[in-house]
């Protein structure tokens, strides 16, 4: 973990693309920008646990749970009349091992 001080209007550039700036520090609050390409997703770490834990659920849960979980933390509307596909789990190990998907 790199950890680095910064003061108010300084910057931390990560891979030239991504600008993080301090925009004030007050009663132990400090406000930060972030400037990044809208293909960048930019989370804080409790939301961005939430969607992974969503999206672990939305492997193997049936839908109604999952679209209730997803309006609860209000990431995306779904119309509450939606009819959602249902989709067929097929479990891992009966997958031949050229049918598994591959990392890129």
């Amino acid at each position: 973990m790199l950890v680095l001080s910064r003061k108010v209007g300084e910057e931390i550039a990560i891979d030239g693309i991504v600008t993080i700036r301090v925009l004030s520090v007050e009663r132990g609050i400090v406000r930060l920008g972030i400037e990044a390409p809208r293909g960048i997703g930019i989370y804080r770490r409790e939301l961005y646990r939430r969607i992974e834990e969503l999206n672990r659920q939305a492997t193997t849960a049936q839908a109604l749970p999952l679209v209730t979980a997803l309006r609860s933390v209000r990431l995306y509307t779904v119309a509450p009349s939606t009819e959602l596909p249902s989709v067929p789990l097929v479990e891992e190990s009966s997958m031949a091992i050229d049918d598994r998907p591959r990392e890129h």
